[in-house]
């Protein structure tokens, strides 16, 4: 993994501050309906939420014991609104929107996450 090229992407799409969260929301919310008594009445608590825990991960990518209370807890208040496992290639879609939306001229297809299978909800490049 390159590290420095991964945190380079996310200062870069951290630059656009409340409109990253903003617009990932509102994309996952209006192609995804189902998901949205997951979501508490007012989103104002959650805005900062999709920026936070990622931008934890990248900032301590190279440090597995800072990261992995971070994850562990990003499970736990997800499973708390029922989110399934079914539930993250939505998410997942909703978050490369932002980017290539926000950050146009410096998105690049294919450099996030990897593809994901609709079927399985997991990486299609996997070996298997």
């Amino acid at each position: 993994m390159d590290t420095a090229r991964l945190r380079d992407s996310w200062g870069s799409a951290a630059e656009y501050g409340v409109q990253l969260p903003l617009c990932f929301y509102a994309t996952l919310l209006l192609n995804h309906p189902e998901v949205r008594d997951m979501c508490p009445p007012s989103m104002a608590a959650q805005r900062d939420k999709p920026v936070a825990a990622p931008g934890t991960v990248v900032s301590n990518v190279d440090n597995l014991d800072a990261v992995l209370p971070v994850l562990r807890q990003l499970g736990c208040d997800h499973r708390k609104v029922s989110v399934v496992a079914e539930h993250y290639p939505a998410a997942l879609r909703s978050a490369g929107v932002p980017a290539e939306q926000l950050h146009h001229e410096a998105y690049a297809p294919g450099a996030g996450a990897a593809p994901i299978s609709e079927s399985t909800g997991e990486d299609v490049h996997a070996a298997g």
